[in-house]
């Protein structure tokens, strides 16, 4: 088992961009902890593993460690109980962090992408998540690690839209949460330092290829052996259940395309241009924005 060791607010634990501000490095355990075991739609890779008594002891050492560094306050209640005991609970949380972790809880909107380096596909075996599944409740590949600097390493990045701000989450294989700020505005960037690797760019011709997932090398070869396979899906409430577009993303200096995933065999694959694919999610986040300021305004303002 891990010990909860990360950053306090304003460290550098990952990369900081012209797009986003990083706020802080928290494990697993801590988010669990700081958010009182609601995680809302974010995978937790490490602690998913553990056995019950192993989560406790987890979340024990993770409120040390978060008050030893001011993030959890005196006062607060972590609790070591169950599910039924957060009720009578409170969790007082540093100022650099509530705000954040607030709109984290409440955002409408959330953008979930999974990328996945091919180079790491064929040397683990591990195929990637595939069609017809709900990437916001899918763990990430493990075992996955960057073999050069530059090169692309497995993540999961969820961005929460609220009001033209966004936290942005990108969460490891081994359960480490980067959280960062940033203005819906420079949503393009966020998608492009997270997809788009170098030298990427549009497919020689305009064919669509059919892909096979059950057979990635030949696919991916069919596709001019991309460097990163993405999923990317957003999810607002009043999405039907189950019915969250997932799409596949498919991006290398051989060519880039897209795919829907659904209750399909095989991938049929859309050539684009990697400036086109980004703007075809931003359009896709704006059109669940207005969903919801539509739906919001229809209920008084309310959500379900």
């Amino acid at each position: 088992m891990s010990t909860a060791a990360s950053t306090s607010p304003g460290s550098q634990a990952s990369s900081e961009s012209a797009a986003r501000s990083v706020v802080a490095s928290l494990t697993d355990e801590e988010i669990d902890v700081l958010c009182d075991g609601d995680h809302h739609v974010v995978v937790l890779p490490h602690l998913s593993l553990l056995g019950e008594q192993e989560t406790r002891s987890a979340r024990r050492v993770a409120e040390r460690s978060l008050a030893a560094r001011g993030l959890l306050l005196p006062g607060s209640d972590g609790g070591h109980g169950g599910a039924d005991d957060r009720a009578d609970r409170t969790v007082a949380v540093h100022e650099l962090l509530a705000p954040l972790l607030q709109m984290r809880r409440g955002a409408p909107v959330v953008v979930v992408l999974h990328r996945t380096p091919t180079a790491d596909l064929a040397s683990t075996g591990t195929s990637s998540h595939g069609p017809g599944g709900d990437a916001s409740h899918r763990d990430p590949v493990d075992g996955i690690t960057a073999t050069a600097p530059g090169t692309p390493s497995s993540l999961t990045r969820y961005l929460f839209v609220l009001d033209g701000a966004c936290v942005c989450e990108d969460v490891t294989a081994q359960g480490v949460h980067t959280l960062s700020m940033a203005r819906v505005a420079h949503l393009a960037e966020l998608l492009t330092e997270l997809l788009v690797p170098p030298g990427a760019c549009a497919p020689p011709g305009s064919a669509t290829i059919v892909g096979d997932p059950t057979d990635l090398p030949w696919t991916l070869h069919r596709l001019g052996h991309p460097t990163v396979l993405a999923e990317s899906t957003v999810l607002h409430p009043w999405l039907a259940p189950g019915q969250a577009p997932a799409r596949l993303l498919v991006l290398g200096p051989g060519g880039c395309y897209h795919a829907a995933l659904g209750e399909v065999s095989r991938w049929v694959c859309r050539p684009v241009s990697p400036e086109d694919l980004v703007r075809l999610l931003v359009a896709e986040v704006g059109a669940a924005a207005r969903r919801v300021e539509q739906e919001s305004t229809g209920h008084n303002g309310g959500r379900d």
